[in-house]
């Protein structure tokens, strides 16, 4: 397996990386230096047992770290001083990140940097080994998380880069929509297009290996046309649902497009013919890939026309490259979401108590949207952000996230630090960058004691406005390592008590005026609080949502 440099992360773990470098300096004689995959020089607690700025020492290091990627095990050698130096290499699989590089202040045959490290708390069992080996570890760990995050980000750009390409080829049918949408536009334009009372759309079959062939029962669509409504059939729905697949079962995969007048006369479709007297069958497909049927009706005595025929079977062609297109929208959709999913339950699994949050803090999200009358376009961005907004707690450490009880102002600061967190993860997706706004604030306050900007009324985004109602009420209603959940009417009045100074008023209330569209159907268990006082994000030094 080939080799890849990663992006060395020190990060939050600097302190404790530097402390347990300065108990080798100090303990053992050995000075410890940390470069990055390109021979940088990232962490140096410094010390008097060897000349950081020695020319050929510094060369020896960059040299070695830049040779350390095809390296599986730690590198000894002697350094122009005499000393001896250990290089064993940050890697996690097949990501090279860096080397640690030890040097002691005895001469190269010394055993002090190179003897082997008992198991056991390397901070206080002296061993050098197992020091050595603890800061390994803390770096590895950080970088591969760091890596693995954009990974996914990166694959996320990449397919949507594909999908945008695919989609900007054919311009008469709507772009980037899904397969129902694009036989709602062909039914439109059959309308127009030809004289016939309904058209049905039926998919076609599974495909693969044990694909189901019995398209009998499928799951069709019937669209009248608007211009005859005074004057279509009076025969059921259902029923013409039952003549349309009836209709393409019989001619399954035949291959060809075909009209067949006087079904009352038809053995096969005779049986559903009521005042629907004529049909054309069309095959939706593109070279082997089959896709369905479409299915014109007329009513009366009237038969379809050669130039009827003609027409709709262009349309059909058409039709059956643009559902094409739009069942790989669909699959690469899905992809999409299925990956930011991954992306969150990345981070909400760290955590068993906040597991799901990202999920019901978005449908709640989606749900105040909605009953806000906003744009379609502006809920889904509101769908995504919802989904994305504590991304950023990636970065920071398990023990601050799952700490019960108090956090200390220290470990309050970081956990500030995730929104700003999140929009640097995913800001250079394209996609991405209407929710922005709402990620970075969806924790500022109506008051302005929010963060991470102390944004104020209305100069917080109306999107980040809505998440921060939805955060807190799910976060109120879940189960937390410092705190069992609230009731629903519990919720709702600490809700209630904060509208105003942490969260809009107006929408604040419309949660209250609709609060059966919130209220979990799960029983809360009886240790839970039925009412308290407002859990403000920045008393007590409790986390927040």
């Amino acid at each position: 397996m080939s080799t890849v440099n990663g992006k060395l992360m020190v990060g939050s773990d600097r302190k404790h990386l530097t402390a347990l470098a300065d108990h080798l300096r100090r303990h053992q004689g050995v000075v410890v230096r940390v470069f990055d995959a390109d021979g940088k020089l990232v962490l140096d607690p410094g010390g008097a047992e060897c000349d950081a700025d020695n020319t050929e020492c510094k060369q020896l290091l960059r040299e070695t770290c830049a040779s350390c990627p095809e390296q599986d095990s730690t590198r000894c050698l002697t350094c122009p001083r005499g000393h001896g130096v250990r290089v064993p290499p940050i890697r996690r699989s097949s990501v090279y990140f860096g080397s640690l590089v030890a040097c002691s202040a005895e001469q190269a045959d010394a055993p002090a940097v190179s003897s082997a490290a008992p198991p056991g708390d390397a901070t206080t069992d002296g061993s050098t080994g197992a020091v050595l080996d603890a800061m390994l570890d803390i770096l590895a760990e950080e970088s591969s998380k760091e890596h693995e995050i954009n990974s996914l980000a990166g694959e996320l750009a990449l397919q949507y880069e594909e999908l945008e390409l695919l989609y900007d080829i054919d311009e008469n049918i709507p772009l980037r929509t899904y397969t129902a949408k694009v036989v709602e536009y062909v039914a439109e334009k059959a309308f127009a297009a030809i004289d016939c009372c309904c058209l049905a759309w039926v998919p076609g079959p599974t495909s693969g290996p044990g694909a189901e062939t019995d398209i009998s029962r499928a799951e069709c669509r019937v669209f009248w046309n608007p211009d005859s409504q005074s004057q279509h059939t009076t025969m059921p729905q259902m029923e013409a649902e039952q003549l349309a697949r009836s209709a393409a079962q019989s001619h399954f995969r035949t291959g060809e497009p075909k009209t067949i007048s006087n079904l009352d006369n038809d053995p096969d479709l005779g049986v559903f013919a009521s005042e629907l007297t004529s049909l054309m069958c069309l095959p939706i497909k593109v070279e082997t890939d089959f896709y369905g049927y479409l299915v014109a009706f007329k009513r009366s005595n009237d038969e379809f026309t050669s130039y009827e025929l003609k027409l709709m079977t262009a349309l059909a062609k058409k039709s059956a490259f643009a559902i094409r297109d739009s069942r790989l929208y669909e699959d690469l959709d899905s992809l999409f979401f299925n990956l930011i999913r991954l992306l969150v339950n990345t981070i909400e699994n760290k955590d068993h108590y906040t597991k799901g949050h990202s999920q019901r803090g978005k449908a709640f999200t989606v749900r105040l949207a909605e009953l806000m009358g906003l744009p379609k376009q502006e809920i889904e961005t509101l769908n995504l952000s919802g989904l994305l907004h504590d991304v950023g707690k990636q970065g920071i450490p398990d023990a601050v996230l799952k700490k019960p009880g108090k956090l200390t102002d220290e470990e309050f600061a970081m956990i500030k630090t995730h929104p700003v967190r999140g929009v640097n993860l995913i800001k250079h997706i394209k996609q991405f960058e209407k929710c922005l706004p709402h990620i970075r604030s969806h924790h500022e306050r109506l008051d302005g004691k929010g963060y991470p900007d102390g944004l104020k009324g209305n100069h917080i985004p109306q999107g980040a406005r809505i998440i921060a109602v939805a955060d807190t009420y799910d976060a109120l209603t879940s189960d937390r390592c410092y705190r069992p959940r609230f009731t629903p009417d519990g919720a709702f009045d600490i809700i209630e008590e904060v509208s105003g100074t942490q969260l809009d008023p107006d929408l604040a209330k419309l949660l209250l005026d609709n609060r059966e569209d919130f209220t979990p159907r799960t029983t809360v268990p009886s240790s839970a609080a039925t009412s308290a006082k407002p859990v403000a994000e920045n008393s007590g030094r409790t986390r927040p949502s």
